[in-house]
């Protein structure tokens, strides 16, 4: 009974591991898409 509780932890465990890093790599890419814009918009005007 004990080993099945600590399988379908370790399993929630890596579900919520993998749920953060997608997370972290959406919020990341979506910063570096605005600062990109932003960067362009900046040279634009320089120029």
């Amino acid at each position: 009974m004990m080993d099945w509780i600590i399988a379908v932890s370790q399993y929630l465990l890596l579900v919520f591991l993998l749920a953060i890093a997608v997370a972290l790599t959406l919020t990341a890419t979506l910063f570096l898409t605005i600062v990109i814009r932003e960067i362009i918009h900046i040279i634009q005007e320089r120029f």
